[in-house]
């Protein structure tokens, strides 16, 4: 089986090359790139709706976040809604899914979707892997997102398609958005080898809508058991929901992160603040960035230093492109330990816009797989999540040209080929 997403995965790039199709054309040409727009017109343009939001709990402790899950979860009375990438039960993470059979086994409707990629799981979390199958005998709706299959080869390129979209709706009043998943290195603490990431979790009325709206629809797209969007009641707007904000939900054919993404950097006036996890750009990603910072825009990032030798090669291979853009790109520092892996997303624009959820800064988040984003206009808030950026900024190097090129090596191209696509 491993085999055969391989040879599915090579077979499709060697078709996105030919093809060269990206979302990411809106970053150079589109309205993300008209001067005489304001961020707010430019989303507008694109169709991208405004919300208003209350301030966000952040959680970077994957320990902590599930205990507040786990406290949202018990006080559900209609419905829970769970999504995620990567799904297992492990010991860490034992307490959601005894809840979760509690709740459903008393009326709660319970939904579970993960990825069909799960049985992949390649981190420290396989040796951690318990299936999710028993929540089915509690009468939970347990969905796996376009699983690979012999059967499923005539899709092609589909089969590149995932579902990376992290957030978990309780009942509409309590929303969950970020970039952990429901396994052994998302549920643990870092001290104890889980990664480092980050949780949101808020209130908005607006995003609970917009979100049960399109699961009802994307549930009935992908199951033979349709749901009525009448059955998922949403709370009136509460006072503590002040703050402005856009959401993005891409899933399907509803390709928005890229404009979402372009309408902030093109507009960025001082500086860009990022935390891209996996920095596969494509040409067109690249000449924004170069443009930014023709514009004398501050431009940087954090790289994570990734323990595993084959992942950090490919990254690093990426990194040479970026750096000949002019962005300041800030690399973790070497270690021999096992250093937990900094999987967090994270963009601060001009001390103002910060932007978070489940989309990597790359080509396949753009282009090849389902995410969401919310984007905060509080100034407060970006300064909070600056300080922590800043944090994470202490235990970094700025990269210079020279030692970028010599990442560039041939025998680590397969492997960033195989994560520009599907890493």
């Amino acid at each position: 089986m491993k085999k055969l997403k391989v040879y599915i995965i090579i077979l499709a790039c060697v078709v996105l090359f030919l093809t060269g199709c990206s979302t990411t054309v809106e970053m150079v040409d589109g309205i993300g790139v008209q001067e005489d727009l304001s961020i707010s017109e430019k989303m507008e343009g694109y169709g991208i709706p405004s919300v208003k939001i209350s301030k966000p709990d952040v959680y970077y402790d994957g320990s902590l976040w599930v205990d507040r899950l786990c406290d949202e979860f018990e006080k559900a009375d209609d419905y829970i809604v769970c999504v995620m990438f990567l799904g297992s039960e492990c010991d860490e993470n034992q307490r959601i899914f005894d809840i979760l059979k509690e709740k459903s086994e008393s009326g709660v409707e319970v939904y579970f979707i993960t990825d069909g990629t799960g049985a992949f799981d390649m981190t420290e979390s396989r040796y951690h892997l318990r299936p999710v199958d028993s929540l089915k005998e509690s009468g939970v709706h347990v969905f796996t997102y376009n699983p690979f299959s012999v059967n499923r080869l005539s899709s092609g390129i589909g089969l590149l398609q995932r579902e990376h979209r992290k957030f978990f709706v309780i009942d509409g009043e309590t929303l969950f958005v970020g970039g952990m998943n429901v396994n052994y290195i998302s549920t643990s603490s870092p001290s104890i080898g889980g990664q480092r990431d980050a949780m949101y979790c808020f209130h908005s009325s607006d995003v609970a809508s917009i979100m049960m709206d399109n699961f009802v629809k994307y549930w009935n797209n992908e199951s033979i058991n349709e749901l009525e969007r009448s059955s998922f009641k949403i709370p009136v707007r509460s006072s503590s929901e002040n703050l402005n904000a856009w959401f993005v939900d891409q899933y399907g054919t509803n390709l928005e992160i890229a404009k979402a993404y372009s309408a902030l950097i093109n507009t960025a006036q001082e500086e860009v603040l990022s935390l891209p996890f996996l920095p596969y750009f494509d040409k067109n990603m690249l000449e924004m960035v170069s443009n930014a910072v023709d514009r004398d825009i501050d431009y940087e990032m954090i790289i994570p230093f990734d323990s595993r030798i084959s992942q950090r090669n490919s990254t690093y291979y990426a990194l040479l492109r970026i750096v000949e853009t002019g962005a300041n790109v800030f690399v973790e520092n070497f270690s021999e330990e096992m250093v937990p892996l900094l999987h967090e997303k994270l963009l601060v624009v001009d001390s103002r816009y910060t932007v978070f959820g489940s989309s990597n800064f790359n080509y396949r988040s753009m282009n090849l797989s389902n995410e969401m984003i919310v984007i905060v206009d509080d100034p407060d808030f970006a300064q909070q999540v600056t300080d922590h950026y800043n944090e994470l900024k202490q235990t970094t190097h700025l990269l210079d040209l020279e030692t970028a090129k010599t990442y560039e090596k041939l025998k680590y191209l397969p492997g960033f080929l195989f994560c520009f696509y599907g890493g």
